[in-house]
């Protein structure tokens, strides 16, 4: 089967793992836990402790409910059974034993630790493998890691809620990333080699000769790792082209004989290099 199926939920549901307890014991609610990751992490997966308010069984009983060295009694109002019945007139009915609450079973000598409900309220700990990949929003289902239930009833499950840090350099799109990266001018005309940010570290990016503004570059297998797959995003990275704010007589003296070259005195038109880049 699917590795993944006990694992990832995309919405809630009703579960819980465990053994079943006696007639009437209550089970143990599935318990939600938000955790919040970096996008490293999400490369790599990380293990993680995390704390959950709960009940745990009772050390003392070890869950029973009774007094060390004493045990249940079969209930004698039901006998037994958890349920009594009530006759109105022409019927029957059945309804819950108020005695044993339906366990069938009662404590003539509760235990003092957790006064007969077998479970006392703790901070347990839980180890969880964040897996690569994760999203914002994706849950992790641990089977019967919530609450303990009553007197051996069957434990909840623990729900963990993935939280993704932002990280400003990036721009996330499934497993792509999208970054930013800005140029000169003379480096988009003429070309050259730059190092962008991925999340593995400096990657070196070749910019061809007449790169235009906005132009986005693609570098495969530099996203983050699919979830289910063993596949990676790509990094793609959108160039922008540096205005220079203050220029020197000289250097605006350049640009005006290089327009001039090119055809462009009128540096208002609305097609041509000089417009997209140098332009409003």
């Amino acid at each position: 089967g699917d590795i993944f199926g006990d694992l990832f939920e995309e919405a809630f549901g009703l579960g819980g793992g465990g053994r079943r307890g006696p007639r009437g014991a209550q089970p143990g609610r599935d318990l939600r836990i938000d955790k919040e990751v970096t996008l490293p992490e999400v490369v790599s997966g990380v293990d993680v402790s995390l704390e959950v308010p709960s009940f745990a069984a009772c050390e003392v009983c070890g869950g029973s409910g009774a007094k060390p060295g004493t045990g249940h009694k079969r209930c004698p109002d039901c006998h037994g059974r958890g349920q009594i019945r009530i006759s109105q007139g022409f019927f029957t009915m059945a309804q819950t034993c108020p005695r044993c609450r339906g366990f069938g079973e009662i404590i003539e000598n509760p235990c003092t630790g957790c006064s007969g409900t077998g479970r006392v309220q703790r901070t347990k700990k839980v180890k969880v493998r964040i897996p690569p990949g994760v999203e914002n929003g994706t849950t992790l289902r641990i089977s019967g890691a919530g609450e303990t239930g009553e007197r051996g009833a069957q434990t909840g499950d623990l729900y963990v809620v993935i939280r993704v840090q932002e990280d400003k350099r990036f721009e996330r799109d499934g497993a792509n990333l999208i970054t930013e990266a800005s140029i000169s001018f003379p480096m988009a005309a003429l070309g050259g080699e730059i190092d962008v940010p991925s999340i593995e570290g400096p990657v070196r990016l070749k910019i061809p000769a007449g790169t235009q503004p906005g132009v986005l570059f693609r570098i495969a297998g530099h996203g983050l790792p699919q979830l289910r797959g063993r596949s990676k995003g790509d990094l793609f990275v959108k160039v922008q082209v540096e205005v220079p704010k203050k220029m020197s007589k000289e250097e605006k003296k350049l640009i005006q004989d290089l327009a001039e070259k090119m055809g462009q005195n009128n540096l208002g038109k609305e097609e041509g290099v000089f417009r997209r880049v140098f332009g409003g």
